[in-house]
């Protein structure tokens, strides 16, 4: 589990919340002064870059790390999820590159004309952050000396033992994480196996051990299923109730779904939309109130009376999520448009 980039990227999201209940959870990153800014971001070069990264045969294809935080000093962590570290000749290797060096300017990415730094973090396993640091150093000297900008680098490290979730950063002392991961700390209470909740259940775009993607896929169904009894619930009668994609991502993801900047957002609202479609495909079929919209990231429900509204709740009462899952697995490549994890 450690391994799994959705477990991984998931204690990062933890790092940046403002949690009530200290106790159980350290939200280091907000503590240093680090919030949310994408999940899935597609960053840019800056235009002058364009000529030498295909002559260098980078491409100019921009890098997508799987969270972007940003500081209050207009400074940014671009966080990439690793199941384990890679060597500097690795196909792996290439993305390592584009970040390094889009990370020496976040300007093209963020509108702006001044230049704005970022540190390229990669978080893994605490036991494969050595061979990653060295791999890392390796790519950054060798792009220094071709002529290529780069970004600082650093590394987060994640174990668990009997007292719950620990990280270990490695950076420059004047960062600003040092204060706070100078040493290793303990920052969500939980027992080995006991996984802390998911605030992003699943991402169409890494890649996961079958085991883990089928927890993650059902666990996107349930939110997915309770999101949509709470809009059903809620709606005036009568109505024609439209299910958008978005607005059920966004409530099964606890608002972080507004943050998915990746490419493959409206592929990911669309498929959010096949798994209620083929929950309600029973219903759709004897009584003619489903309608898949001619637009595919919503669906739109006959809630003409209070007995239409039952039949609905009642599918979703009965529905099992595992069953479910298929609406996203048998488009796994669609989803993926090309993102690296």
């Amino acid at each position: 589990m450690l391994g799994d980039p959705v477990f991984q990227t998931n204690v990062c999201l933890w790092m940046t919340l403002e949690v009530v209940n200290t106790f159980d959870v350290r939200p280091i990153f907000r503590e240093a002064g680090y919030l949310l800014s994408g999940l899935n971001w597609t960053l840019e070069f800056a235009a002058a870059l364009r000529v030498p990264l295909r002559s260098a045969e980078i491409g100019i294809q921009g890098p997508c790390p799987d969270v972007t935080l940003k500081h209050a000093s207009n400074h940014y962590l671009l966080l990439e999820c690793k199941k384990s570290s890679f060597g500097a000749s690795s196909s792996t290797a290439l993305q390592a590159q584009k970040l390094l060096i889009v990370g020496s300017d976040m300007g093209p990415s963020t509108g702006n004309s001044t230049s704005i730094p970022a540190t390229v973090t990669y978080v893994m396993p605490e036991d494969q952050l050595a061979a990653q640091l060295e791999t890392l150093s390796q790519l950054r000297s060798h792009l220094v000396e071709v002529g290529f900008p780069c970004a600082d680098y650093s590394t987060i490290g994640i174990s668990w033992d009997g007292e719950g979730i620990w990280l270990r950063f490695s950076c420059p002392s004047d960062h600003h994480l040092h204060t706070v991961l100078e040493e290793p700390q303990l920052v969500i209470k939980s027992p080995p196996g006991e996984r802390p909740l998911y605030i992003i259940p699943y991402d169409p775009s890494v890649t996961q051990d079958e085991e883990e993607k089928q927890y993650c896929l059902t666990q996107l169904s349930q939110r997915l299923h309770t999101a949509a009894w709470s809009e059903i619930g809620r709606a005036n009668v009568p109505s024609m109730l439209n299910l958008y994609g978005d607005r059920l991502l966004n409530i099964a993801t606890y608002g972080a779904f507004d943050y998915w900047r990746g490419s493959d957002r409206k592929n990911y609202e669309n498929k959010a939309i096949q798994v209620l479609a083929s929950t309600f495909k029973g219903v759709a079929q004897k009584h003619h109130i489903v309608r898949q919209a001619s637009n595919p990231n919503h669906l739109e429900l006959d809630l003409s009376t209070e007995v239409n509204r039952d039949i609905f709740l009642d599918c979703l009462h009965k529905a099992n999520p595992a069953s479910r899952v298929g609406g996203f697995t048998e488009t796994q490549e669609e989803l993926n448009l090309g993102l690296t994890s």
